[in-house]
This record gives structure tokens, C-alpha cells and sequence, in this order.
């Protein structure tokens, strides 16, 4: 008997329960830029019952409130020098500001309902504050133009203020590397803005904070290996992240020429060098050859016009009073030649 009164009780309970008050969903952005706008949101089904209340908590700190048999029904208690809204027309949605560093930390969101069942239900979620004041890395070294074998290269990398830490990692040729590496860290303090606005319902600011800011400064020592230095170049890289990759991500990189490139373009130069020495002998060599061409031709000329003289003169009898004047012939025809030659 009194197994069956317990297990009705329960039943009973897990009804209730099932048909209460739920919220169904909370919205708190992870991470926020200082100075930059959020909305949170909180979505809830009352399920039949009456809404008594909805506040939003920072902490401890109440700092929304919309009841609606209240006046007024809207309230706003801020804790800091940021500005709040909230909208009217969906309850639970808060819109921030220009926000400080004060708005980081656990957010609560809270629903109950009227008589008679009078249930609540909350929901928690963290926010975490950012800043980053830095454009990116800035990298320095002792890249050389002829990298060798056994060559030491040294890089530093700096990334100034950002909160939280910066994170600093290097890659050499697209690999990570934790080849000789040491980083330091440097933290400064910066004050908060006091200012506030009239026409906003804004935090009292009556003290102001101090932001903490990080600064960080890697170095990396590499000696490159064989087959590294076998490629034209090599590629040196930091990367810079806060908080995680999809956040903030930033890259400074450099191309160091290696003694394999450095080589490569002083063949290219020889070898262009020896090509136009080659080119030029070549030239040189066509032109005599078609000089001489021109002279055996002008010798065979005229040694044709001699023989076919000498063949008509046997013709006409072969008389001993001609041959002076064959001779003088001869020598004006080979003279005419050679000037032919010369001239040419």
C-alpha cells in the first residue's frame, strides 16, 4: 500500500514537473570586445501558468527586472558605465552598450510564475571580456641572402597589449616548431573610463577600474636543416592568438633565400654569359667562312677566264709572240680578283 501512495506521489511529480515552468533558452555571447554592443536573450515557456516575473542577474547583482503587475514594470539597476536597454516587445531581451571590462563575468537568467503553482526556473552562462590594441605581430631578424648549412637564423616577434595573454607560436614552412623558443611576458594596467551619459540609463562609475594588459615577445633560434636548404626559400612565420583562433588570429611572415636559390641564379647568370659568348663566336666564325667563300670563288673565276684565253690561243696556233701578253693577262685577272675579295 504505501508503495503504491509513493509511486503515485511520484508520478504525480514527474507530471508536474513536466508540465512547469522551463526556460528554453539563454543566449550570452562566450566572448565580447570592450566597447562593442551584446544582446542577451532568454526564451521560456510558461506553459499555461502566468508570468510573475523575468530579471537578469550579473553575480549577484539584479540589474534587469520586468514585473508586470508592478509600477513601473521595467527596471534597470546597472552596476558599471555601460550602457542598457531592454526591449518591450520580447521580455528577457537585453541589449548592452559600449561595453567595459566590467561586464565580463556570470550571467543569470530567472523566470517565475504566478499562483498557484509559483515555480522558477534559471539558467547560468560566462562572458568573458576582451581587448586588443595591436594591429598585429611584428617580426625582426638576421635573414641572409646565402643561407648555408650549419647558418644560425634568430627571429623576435612582439605583440602588444591585448587581454587576455596573447598567445605567440612560430612556423617554419608551414610547420609549427618549438625549435629554441623562449617568451616573455609583460603585464601593464590600464584605468577605466569614468564617463557617463545623460540620455542613457547607465552604471554609477563612481570608482574606476583598472584593466590588465598583456604584452608578449617570442624569440626563435633555428639552424635549417639539409633538406630545408634545398628548397629557394624559407618561410618564417608567428602567429599571434587571443583566446582561440576564431576570436582573433593574426600573421607576420618573411622569406629567407637560401644558398640553393642563391646558387641557382649565379648558374642562370653563367649560363646566360656562356650562351652569348657561344653566339657571338658563331657569328664571328658565318663571316670568315663567307669571305672565303667569296675568295675561292673569285679565284676559280679567274682561273676559268685563264684557261678558256689559253684554250683559244692553242686554237689560233699557239704563237710564241702571244704569250706575254697571256701573262700580263694572268696577273690582271688574279689582281682583279683579290681586289674583289678585299673589297667585299
Amino acid at each position: 500500500m504505501k508503495m503504491s501512495v509513493s509511486l503515485a506521489l511520484l508520478i504525480l511529480y514527474i507530471t508536474y514537473k513536466c508540465d512547469a515552468l522551463v526556460i528554453t533558452q539563454m543566449i550570452v555571447p562566450s566572448h565580447v570586445q570592450r566597447g562593442s554592443d551584446f544582446v542577451l536573450r532568454c526564451l521560456y515557456d510558461l506553459d499555461g501558468d502566468s508570468l510573475y516575473s523575468v530579471k537578469w542577474y550579473k553575480g549577484s547583482h539584479e540589474f534587469f527586472g520586468y514585473v508586470p503587475k508592478e509600477t513601473p514594470q521595467f527596471r534597470v539597476f546597472p552596476w558599471s558605465n555601460f550602457t542598457i536597454h531592454y526591449d518591450e516587445k520580447e521580455i528577457g531581451k537585453i541589449h548592452l552598450k559600449s561595453i567595459t571590462r566590467e561586464a565580463e563575468g556570470r550571467y543569470k537568467c530567472e523566470v517565475s510564475t504566478e499562483a498557484p503553482h509559483f515555480n522558477t526556473d534559471y539558467r547560468e552562462e560566462n562572458l568573458t571580456v576582451y581587448d586588443i590594441y595591436s594591429d598585429g605581430p611584428s617580426m625582426v631578424g638576421n635573414p641572409t641572402n646565402d643561407l648555408k648549412p650549419g647558418n644560425q637564423l634568430r627571429f623576435t616577434c612582439s605583440f602588444r597589449k591585448s587581454r587576455p595573454k596573447p598567445i605567440l607560436s612560430w612556423f617554419v614552412d608551414s610547420q609549427e616548431t618549438v625549435n629554441k623558443v623562449e617568451s616573455r611576458y609583460v603585464m601593464e594596467s590600464s584605468l577605466l573610463s569614468t564617463d557617463k551619459s545623460s540620455n542613457n540609463i547607465v552604471g554609477n562609475g563612481n570608482s574606476p577600474g583598472t584593466m590588465e594588459l598583456w604584452s608578449a615577445e617570442s624569440e626563435l633560434s633555428i639552424w635549417p636543416t639539409a633538406r630545408q636548404l634545398e628548397r629557394k626559400f624559407l618561410n618564417v612565420a608567428c602567429r599571434a592568438v587571443v583566446l582561440n583562433e576564431s576570436i582573433y588570429q593574426r600573421i607576420a611572415s618573411t622569406n629567407v633565400t637560401t644558398a640553393s636559390a642563391f646558387s641557382s641564379v649565379q648558374l642562370q647568370q653563367q649560363v646566360h654569359q656562356q650562351r652569348s659568348r657561344t653566339s657571338s663566336i658563331s657569328s664571328s666564325d658565318n663571316s670568315r667562312s663567307g669571305n672565303s667563300g667569296q675568295v675561292s670563288a673569285s679565284m676559280a673565276s679567274s682561273h676559268h677566264s685563264r684557261d678558256s684565253y689559253s684554250a683559244a690561243s692553242k686554237g689560233q696556233g699557239g704563237s710564241s709572240n702571244a704569250r706575254p701578253i697571256v701573262v700580263l693577262l694572268e696577273l690582271w685577272l688574279f689582281v682583279v680578283g683579290l681586289s674583289a675579295v678585299l673589297l667585299s
